[in-house]
């Protein structure tokens, strides 16, 4: 290895621990405590102004479920205490000060200038800049629980990554609105799949199977989950699993049409010689 590459490799590996050790709050927590009450008046819709001024409670839960939702479902999935998504003050009122912002401000000021291409580039890079921790720290938190859980891992770690995305249904029906069909499982979004990849590789990681710090797995990740965010901005970039997707899904989920025409016209073939016995056998 030349003097180059290792100075490249070592300014590499400076930035992933600077960037590990970066602390989650204030920036990056309100940055995402922003896109999950962006996400639920997105998702409320023309109601979202009416519930905001009729039910302020009902409206505050939601957005709290919205903002902690990674938390409250990984500690449920885990048996752990699932109040203690909530424990932290200075969390909580951060959440709110972003929610009431989000919901009251005069003029609609604040949405308005979320909904815009630069509050979007403002706010999403330094969220999708957390997602990579986010999922490291619910694989840790399974670790704790289940060391060998390789399965239990990569759930925990894709909920902690993306738990507002699932926890939308219980949130939905805090606003009386039911969409069984609506979740994350039936139609998994590319956020999810960024989770799920996380997960799995930060997994292997800790199984020892990818001999690398996690440090740099999460900054790697981050470099490509960041600006991929910002082409979704720009460009209304995709989703990029769909091309993977389609080459995948035919190969291994899709059932062979000839061979079972086969088989049952092998079935229709026994039947009929065991017919012909039959009625040899009764002449």
């Amino acid at each position: 290895m030349d003097i180059e590459s290792w100075n490249m490799t070592m300014s590499f590996s400076e930035l992933a621990k600077t960037y590990h050790a970066l602390p989650m709050f204030p920036v990056f927590d309100i940055a995402h405590y922003i896109l999950m009450v962006l996400q639920l008046r997105l998702d409320a819709g023309i109601d979202a102004e009416g519930l905001a001024e009729s039910n302020a409670l009902a409206c505050w839960l939601c957005g709290m479920l919205s903002c902690f939702g990674g938390k409250i479902i990984a500690n449920f999935l885990l048996g752990q205490p699932i109040m203690a998504a909530f424990s932290s003050t200075k969390h909580i009122i951060a959440a709110t000060v972003v929610w009431y912002l989000m919901f009251y401000s005069p003029w609609d000021v604040c949405h308005h200038f979320m909904m815009t291409k630069l509050g979007k580039l403002l706010v999403y890079p330094v969220k999708e800049f957390s997602r990579a921790k986010k999922v490291a720290s619910g694989v840790a938190q399974a670790a704790a629980v289940y060391p060998e859980g390789f399965v239990v891992m990569v759930i925990i770690g894709a909920v902690k990554g993306s738990g507002s995305l699932f926890i939308r249904n219980i949130e939905r029906l805090l606003r009386g609105v039911w969409v069984p069909t609506a979740n994350e499982i039936m139609s998994p979004s590319a956020t999810f799949k960024i989770s799920v990849t996380c997960a799995f590789l930060l997994t292997l990681q800790r199984m020892g199977v990818i001999p690398f710090p996690p440090e740099q797995i999460m900054f790697g990740l981050t470099m490509l989950i960041v600006p991929y965010k910002v082409a979704v901005i720009l460009l209304k970039v995709g989703d990029p699993y769909v091309h993977v997707e389609k080459v995948i899904r035919p190969v291994l989920f899709k059932k062979r049409k000839g061979n079972q025409s086969a088989k049952q016209q092998q079935r229709k073939d026994e039947k009929k010689e065991g017919d012909k016995d039959s009625k040899k056998k009764a002449e």
